[in-house]
């Protein structure tokens, strides 16, 4: 609250004057005030009994506010076990300023009260004396004192003086006839998670029990974690009380999990335990990542093709990348396409498997051809990119192992290269030397195969059957 120090001063006699901390100076015309808090007035005549009848006298007057601090609200989790006082001691700080008084510190029943650590406690009230109205800040400290029957022990502390508000700090605490015990079958739960937008977590349960209780078990989730009492339903952020009969809570199944909605990210909690004289904690941990995702630059690649005998096609490429992925990815062609990561070497009949470093595969080529040595064909497939979350996507490809067909070949410095049918046999004049000739059938089996010296090469033919001949890079058709 707020008071007047009435203060009187004759200017006769004074040059400075000293108010709450303020200095006041005298400059032969009156005093100088500090501020609109304090107020100068001049004493009427016989205002001051001993020197009646002078004029040369004033009034000062301040306004204060007289404040008592404390540092804390309440101290809660005061305990022993009956015959086995005191408690272990709590602290707090005090201080006051503008003071009129000293400041009257009272603990309630059941409680003790000391200006020292281990020893001078009391039950009784303590007085903390005011220097010019100012206490500066002092530890006190606070127990449970010894010799008190089984139960509850809630109350207030009293900060108390003239003219200042008084402040309360709130305690509690218990006497057990055994210690309270509260037991829980783990004290950390790990790996809770899910991919964001599929939550909640999987559920993970616990067991609590607790004897020599004078109160219930309050379990409390931290933000972001939910508990239920039923596997499968009911599971909400909102504390849950086990109760107790006659000091005892049954031993009961607990079930906890990440809460839906999260967006991805680590989410670490606690779930606390907690009765009159006792607290215990399980640790939770959990994530939720993103949303896994495979990132294909195509979804088809322009026709693969080459005439029979010339494979493999030429190359195509495509990209792929990854996100929030858990595990490796496999990149695997349809029959008849071949696939590489560097465009050398293509394996005919591999696979390509891609680990992810944390959760990601940055963009990265895959390169494909249709396979050497097809017969005559269009050859459709697909190249699939697929992981063990579920994720699958392809690439579309079309080929064609095409059938060329010449009536000659122009070799420089020499006669064209001729190819036809005689008879039972198929005949081929003029290839170039050293140069193979090779008969296949229609569908791409090769048949035969020479390698000229000059002049003619021939092959035993079917009636009715079709060829291809192949030299210098050429093909013919030839129907006998």
């Amino acid at each position: 609250m707020k008071r007047f120090l009435p203060i009187f001063c004759f200017a006769f006699f004074c040059s400075v004057l000293h108010v709450g901390g303020q200095e006041l100076l005298n400059n032969g015309g009156g005093f100088s005030l500090p501020s609109s808090n304090y107020l100068l007035a001049e004493a009427p005549v016989g205002a001051v009994p001993f020197l009646p009848g002078t004029r040369d006298s004033y009034l000062l007057a301040a306004t204060l506010t007289s404040t008592i601090t404390k540092s804390v609200d309440s101290l809660v989790n005061f305990s022993y076990t009956f015959g086995s006082g005191p408690s272990v001691r709590k602290s707090f700080v005090i201080s006051g300023s503008n003071l009129t008084g000293s400041i009257v510190v009272t603990p309630p029943a059941g409680y003790e009260i000391s200006a020292l650590a281990t020893s001078g406690y009391t039950s009784t009230s303590k007085t903390i004396g005011a220097t010019h109205g100012t206490v500066n800040p002092i530890t006190l400290y606070v127990r449970l004192k010894a010799g008190l029957p089984a139960g509850d022990y809630a109350g207030s502390i009293t900060l108390a003086s003239a003219d200042a508000p008084t402040q309360e700090i709130a305690l509690s605490g218990v006497v057990s006839i055994n210690p309270v015990t509260i037991t829980v079958s783990t004290t950390t739960l790990l790996d809770f998670g899910y991919i964001e937008e599929a939550g909640p977590s999987a559920e993970q349960s616990f067991k609590v029990s607790g004897v020599n209780l004078t109160s219930g078990i309050t379990l409390t989730p931290s933000e972001n974690y939910e508990i239920s009492i039923v596997s499968g339903s009911f599971f909400s952020s909102a504390a849950k009380t086990l109760g107790q009969i006659e000091g005892v809570a049954p031993e009961t199944t607990f079930y906890v999990r990440l809460k839906a909605g999260l967006t991805s990210g680590t989410y670490n909690g606690t779930i606390t335990l907690s009765t009159a004289g006792s607290t215990k904690t399980i640790t939770l941990a959990g994530s939720v990542v993103g949303i896994p995702d495979i990132s294909l630059s195509a979804t088809q690649l322009p026709a693969f093709s080459y005439y029979i005998g010339n494979g493999p096609s030429a190359v195509d490429s495509f990209e792929v990348s990854c996100s929030n992925l858990s595990s490796f990815i496999i990149i695997a062609p349809s029959d008849n396409y071949e696939i590489s990561d560097s465009n050398n070497p293509f394996v005919p009949t591999g696979e390509i498997l891609l680990v992810p470093l944390n959760g990601n595969i940055p963009s990265m080529p895959v390169y494909v051809r249709l396979k050497p040595d097809l017969p005559v064909d269009t050859y459709n497939g697909t190249v699939t990119v697929f992981s063990n979350e579920n994720l699958s996507k392809s690439v579309d490809l079309t080929g064609d192992v095409l059938l060329a067909i010449a009536t000659s070949v122009p070799v420089t410095g020499a006669r064209p290269t001729t190819v036809y049918a005689s008879g039972n046999r198929i005949v081929v004049r003029e290839a170039a030397r050293n140069e193979p000739v090779e008969l296949y059938s229609v569908g791409g089996l090769l048949l035969g195969r020479v390698v000229t010296t000059g002049g003619e090469v021939s092959f035993p033919a079917s009636k009715g059957a079709v060829y291809v001949v192949k030299t210098s890079g050429k093909c013919w058709k030839v129907v006998l």
